[in-house]
């Protein structure tokens, strides 16, 4: 951004420079010295002090309507400021001349003698530059100010500089590279003009390296009368030369208009004669810089002054003036900062600006003031105008003195001459007195009066305020919307305060809103604010209207200000035009819903606000027809449709008053508000059994009632006590409470017996006898839904009744629809299924019932959540209805049961058994399975446990087969963007049969042992099974009474289970040729060390290590065939259990089996643990579940596998060894520093061992802990 210097001295220098000035001694004055004087002039008198008799405002004419009063002018009177030049003219005569002719100073050739030739006064050096082409070079002479010479009065000619008579290149001095050259010059009526450099001169290039020396002269020769001779004298001679003798000629007239000099005589043409030399003494109009200082406090706290050149009126009158605009703070601020932006150059630019230009009032004082200022038309488009413009005004502030001052060097010593004026920028104030704004009158004659007061200023003065600037009163009435009464004599009511009343007689026609205004100024120009400037956001933001109440425009007092004050005129009393029962005050929206547009993309009908609750019910629900309003660029529209985040509109419009466009449309962070326009006002309310409610017609001028005149006892309700009355927001009802609620279809009679006006004094007619409108619905009972279940939700099978009545008859038969629901996003349900339409038949007296069938809605038996609504209407139209269309709750629903909104009827179809499955594996399990990877139940234990479940289960018992489907409990679920609602309530099944047939096909009736684990789950716990094929068939009955798995079957459904029975097998340990270490997984039935490993086992060694006693126990194959103990294991080691790992060695391939039982219940003994202790320990792999090995390529995909950190989890290990005879080596474990677990890997038969092999059952392993422990397998 680019910076100017607009500051044109800063303060605390000049301070410091006025203080320099003190400090100094008084100096001499010049010789003939005089004291100067300085005035401020423009702007108004007022009622300030003496010495601050004047006064200036920041508008562009005073109240007189002539007068400038935001620009300063001052004028500094001083003869010492304005200086006498004295030149030569130089003339040759062609004939006697002088008196008869004149001599002609002009610069054209006179009568009689030859151009005259003007000798130069002051030295000018102009710098000009080579350019190496070896051509000559023309310079025109230019003035100071860097123009082209012509024949203008600033121009800088080439003037005598040698006092010779003539021009020639004498005249001029030049040097190229600071060496002198000849020039030539060109020359025109006695002048130079133009100096050509010789090519010679011109044969390198360079910057500023060629001077020009002339001498000019101030007198002008283009226009004389502007620098006027004051004397002259003539001589004359042979020639011009210094020492030459000369005549001379008394002067007779001086002509400046003509430029003209006449001698009393002539002066004869002779050789000896012939050269006249003319001295002249003349003015010329002088300026002076920075001579004038002015001050108030806003350039002092700005850090600022204003210091301008004088400019003298004339060229002898010794008057300097200078100008400067005034401006309030903030507009000068304005324009600073529209001055200073990017790209604005000119004062053009800065009435361009987006800040300006919207301020047109602001924009009209500036294009008044620059030509002022002397920023003419032309100059406005002129680059740097906008700097010139801003250091020519000055910011000030209300009761601020305005001091202007200069250093005076007067006939006895220097001082500084200063002035002073009062800055007015308060405008009077106008106090509307009566009637009151917003009055309502029934009268015709009124009286309009105000008091205008032009108040001081914050400094304590007044400009105050003339009788005329306030004596007039406009009125805007229907029947004349320009009547004006100006001079109306105000009565003086105090100093600079007025009270102007006016008289006026209105008509019928008037009926009706009455404005009226006092246009009023000071004498300052001061106007109050009187129009509403907000823009069309603010006036949607509700911004208080800056416009004060009761004032015009002077300027042009016709028009309708911003804020007339108002009376409303209603002569004519208002009915009561209806009654009706029911009602209530509107509450809705009570609290205004705001927010903000979160949706990226702009849109010119739908707000979206992720945060917003739209469609929450109670005082926050917006509904259609609300209105929504854009705060952000001020426009509105009508609610069309919403949903719980967006708003949509037809279209959005501007908001009535303020200025400026507006976009209509949403973008991003536009903000919003949404107000309900009935609010507060009386609305109907067809259960509002306890309220009766009246509507008011106003009359002709649309008075509303008058609350303050409405009471209890000024109406009766035949039949009832009033409790409460209330008048609505809009003041045309009435809500009246009573203590007790009416009936239903009751209409009672209504009468006014007392006073109640409008708010114009207009009373209401009296009336008795009124008979409202029949405004309450009938009520429907509560509705009883009977089906085939015996408690809970109401379910069917079949067909489901639904009764109901109500407290008064029905206009026609009343209707009953059942719609199934659905599910829809974000887990709600909603009634967008099939609709049931059943007959409503009369049951009695206001009493009806409908009869639903699983069929009624399609044709075809359907199952599902169904959800019912019922439809009265009375003789009047009034609509009961019972249950609601949206039967959920506002909390999104979750994947078990749905929560229902209060009056929500709804019942449930439940058309068959268990969903329709009925295949045994969906239904049986049994534990323990000993063929759990297939469909087939078996099981090698005679005490399995039976497990019959009718709730959510798995479709096979197959483990890799395990997705889940719905059950009993789970008949229709319904889904929705991948959340599923369970409606189904009635879950429970009751087993009505249970038979169980042995291998022998003895039947027996299990019934009574089946226990109820759940609503829909059961176990049986059978006992000493043989072993065979075993069935178990039962039959069951769900709540809503479905016996079979067919839709709509009323024929059992047998559910039937075949039981393989098996005996238990053996647990087998791989042995391989040469030593194993191996271990069992669990404790086996037999223990014996030759009983487990026979005589004809190819096993001949075995040894185990007691890890608390730190020995080896040892049995080997005696091979004496005469001992007692040939070809069995004998040692200290005589049998193996699950505590202990064993070295095997055998000289074959075999399989060495354990009889491990299942674990029984009830037995005596603690579940098996293993100690080590500190150092190296043999230990087995303990499994209850006794796993058989089985490898894959992750510890999940394996059995018989074990984490070893899971393993060894209650022990401090450092690694953990077994032996793979296949390797011949050991395979070492150690922990896993991941320290996560399921992260071992199972070691393979061949290839490479993992880095954190898996412990496998049927092996042993030597283990190393580093403090004793217990490991629990």
């Amino acid at each position: 951004m680019r910076k100017k210097a607009f500051w044109i001295i800063p303060g605390i220098l000049v301070l410091a420079l006025m203080g320099l000035l003190v400090a100094l001694p008084a100096s001499a004055a010049p010789s003939g010295a005089v004291n100067g004087t300085i005035v401020l002039s423009n702007g108004t008198s007022g009622t300030g002090v003496a010495s601050k008799g004047e006064f200036y405002s920041d508008q562009t004419l005073c109240g007189d309507g002539t007068t400038t009063c935001n620009v300063a002018k001052v004028t500094v009177t001083d003869a010492d400021l304005s200086v006498t030049s004295t030149g030569t003219a130089r003339i040759v005569t062609t004939d006697t001349t002088g008196n008869t002719n004149p001599f002609l100073l002009s610069g054209g050739a006179g009568t009689d003698h030859n151009i005259v030739v003007l000798g130069g006064e002051s030295s000018v050096t102009q710098t000009e530059s080579t350019t190496g082409t070896s051509a000559a070079l023309t310079f025109t002479l230019t003035d100071r100010k860097g123009t082209t010479a012509t024949t203008d009065d600033t121009t800088e000619f080439g003037r005598d500089a040698d006092d010779d008579g003539d021009i020639d290149a004498s005249d001029v001095t030049v040097k190229v590279g600071g060496v002198s050259i000849t020039p030539t010059i060109q020359s025109s009526s006695g002048r130079i003009t133009a100096v050509v450099v010789p090519a010679a001169n011109n044969t390198a290039a360079g910057t500023d390296n060629i001077s020009i020396t002339f001498e000019v002269s101030k007198y002008s020769q283009g226009s004389p009368g502007t620098t006027p001779i004051a004397s002259a004298s003539l001589q004359f001679g042979a020639d011009f030369a210094a020492a030459t003798t000369r005549s001379s000629r008394t002067i007779d007239t001086i002509d400046n208009t003509a430029g003209t000099i006449t001698t009393t005589s002539n002066v004869t043409n002779a050789a000896a004669t012939d050269s006249i030399v003319i001295t002249f003494t003349y003015n010329v109009t002088e300026t002076h810089k920075s001579l004038m200082t002015y001050a108030t406090p806003s350039l002092t706290a700005r850090g600022l002054t204003r210091a301008l050149t004088g400019t003298e009126t004339t060229a002898s009158s010794g008057a300097f003036t200078s100008v400067i605009g005034l401006f309030s703070g903030a507009d000068y601020d304005k324009l600073v900062v529209a001055a200073d932006t990017t790209g604005v150059t000119t004062f053009d630019g800065i009435e361009a600006n987006a800040t300006i230009a919207a301020d047109t009032e602001l924009l009209a004082r500036i294009g008044t003031m620059a030509p002022i200022l002397g920023i003419d038309a032309t100059t406005q488009a002129a680059a740097g105008s906008d700097a010139t413009f801003i250091a020519a005004i000055m910011p000030t502030a209300d009761g601020e003195i305005l001091t202007v001052s200069y250093s005076d060097v007067g006939a006895t010593a220097t001082s500084t001459r200063s002035d002073t004026a009062n800055v007015d920028l308060k405008a009077p104030t106008v106090a509307v007195v009566s009637p009151a704004h917003k009055s309502w009158t029934n009268t015709y004659s009124q009286t309009l009066t105000a008091d205008v007061t032009d108040e001081v200023s914050a400094g304590g003065y007044a400009s105050g305020i003339v009788q005329a600037n306030a004596d007039t009163l406009m009125v805007n009435r229907l029947s004349n919307t320009t009547d004006s009464a100006a001079s109306l004599v105000p009565t003086l009511k105090a100093t600079n305060s007025y009270t102007i009343s006016r008289s006026i007689t209105l008509v019928a026609a008037d009926e009706g809103l009455v404005r009226w205004w006092v246009p009023a100024k000071d004498n300052a120009g001061n106007v109050t604010k009187y129009d509403d400037t907000r823009t069309k956001a603010q006036v949607a933001q509700a911004v208080t209207n800056p416009a004060i109440l009761g004032v015009g425009n002077p300027a042009i007092v016709t028009s309708v200000p911003g804020q007339a004050a108002q009376l409303n005129l209603d002569v004519t009393a208002g009915t009561i035009s209806a009654t009706s029962t029911g009602g209530k005050l509107d509450t809705r929206l009570t609290t205004i819903p705001t927010g903000s547009m979160t949706a990226t993309s702009t849109s010119t009908t739908v707000l979206t606000d992720s945060q917003a609750a739209f469609t929450t019910a109670g005082d926050t629900l917006v509904k259609v027809g609300d209105t929504i309003t854009n705060l952000t660029d001020g426009s509105s529209c009508a609610i069309t449709a919403l949903t719980a985040t967006t708003i949509t509109c037809a279209a959005l419009a501007a908001v009535t008053g303020g200025t400026g466009s507006t976009e209509n449309d949403w973008d991003n962070g536009d903000t919003y508000k949404i107000v309900n326009a009935s609010l507060g006002n009386v609305i109907a309310l067809a259960t509002g059994t306890s309220q009766v409610n009246l509507t008011f017609a106003p009359g002709t001028g649309a008075g509303d009632l008058d609350p303050a005149t409405v009471d209890t006892s000024d109406f009766t309700v035949t039949g009832s006590t009033i409790s409460s009355i209330e008048v609505d927001k809009a003041g045309t009802s009435i809500l009246i409470t009573l203590d007790a609620a009416l009936d239903t279809a009751a209409k009672p009679l209504i009468d006014l017996t007392g006073t109640v006006d409008d708010t114009a004094g207009n009373s209401i007619v009296l009336f008795t006898g009124k008979t409202p409108a029949d405004g309450l619905s009938p009520v429907i009972g509560t509705p009883t839904l009977t089906g085939t279940g015996a408690s809970g939700q109401a379910v069917s099978n079949g067909s489901l009744t639904i009764a109901f009545s109500s407290g008064e008859a029905a206009a026609t038969t009343p209707t009953v629809t059942g719609t199934y629901l659905n599910a829809v996003s974000g887990g709600n349900l909603t009634a967008t299924g099939s609709v049931a339409t059943p007959t409503v038949t009369s049951t009695g007296t206001n009493a009806w019932e409908a009869i639903i069938k699983t069929t009624t809605a399609t044709g075809t038996s359907k199952a599902g959540l169904v959800n019912v609504r019922i439809s009265l209407t009375d003789a009047a139209g009034n609509t009961a209805t019972a249950g609601i269309a949206d039967p959920d709750s506002t909390t999104a629903l979750s994947s078990s049961k749905p929560v229902y909104s209060t009056g929500a009827l709804v019942f449930e179809f439940d058309n068959r058994l268990n969903e329709g499955i009925n295949t045994a594996t969906s239904i049986f399990t049994i534990s323990p399975d000993t063929t759990p990877t297939t469909d087939v139940f078996s099981s090698d234990t005679a005490s399995p446990y039976i497990t019959i479940d009718f709730g959510n289960h798995a479709t096979s018992q197959n483990t890799t087969d395990i997705a889940a489907t719905g059950g009993e409990d789970k008949e229709y679920s319904l889904t929705a963007s991948a959340t599923t609602i369970e409606p189904d309530t009635h879950g429970g099944v009751e087993i009505t049969s249970a038979t169980w047939v042995d291998p022998d096909a003895v039947s027996t009736d299990v019934l009574a042992d089946v226990a109820s684990a759940d609503l829909n789950t059961f176990v049986w716990a059978p006992s000493t099974l043989a072993v065979g094929t075993h069935t178990l068939t039962v039959q069951a009955k769900d709540d809503a009474g479905n016996v079979s798995t067919a839709v709509g079957s009323t024929t059992p459904t047998s559910f039937k289970m075949t039981i393989k029975i098996t005996a238990r097998a053996d647990y087998g340990v791989a042995i391989k040729p040469g030593s194993n270490l191996i271990s069992i997984p669990a404790k086996p039935s037999e223990t014996d060390i030759n009983t487990i490993i026979d005589s004809d086992s190819p096993i001949d060694f075995v040894m185990t290590y007691d890890n608390g006693t730190g020995l080896w126990l040892v049995a080997s194959r005696d091979t004496d065939a005469d001992s007692d103990t040939f070809d069995t294991l004998t040692g200290n080691l005589s049998t193996i259990d699950a505590q202990h790992a064993y070295w095997i060695n055998s000289d074959r391939f075999l399989t060495l089996k354990f009889a491990i039982p299942r674990a029984s219940a009830a037995e005596a003994s603690f579940p098996a643990i293993i100690n080590v202790y500190e150092g190296w320990n043999l230990i087995p792999v303990g499994d209850p579940a006794q796993a058989a090995v089985s490898r894959a390529t992750t510890l999940a995909a394996s059995t018989g596998m074990v984490d070893p950190d899971v393993y060894f989890s209650g022990v401090t290990w450092s690694a953990a060894s077994t032996f793979d005879p296949a390797r011949n080596s050991y395979v070492k474990t150690t922990p896993d520093v991941t320290t996560t677990s399921g992260t071992c890997l199972p070691v393979p038969l061949g290839g490479t061992v993992p880095t954190h092999p898996c412990l496998e059952n049927g092996l042993g392993y030597f283990v190393y802990v580093t403090k004793d422990g217990v490991i629990i397998p």
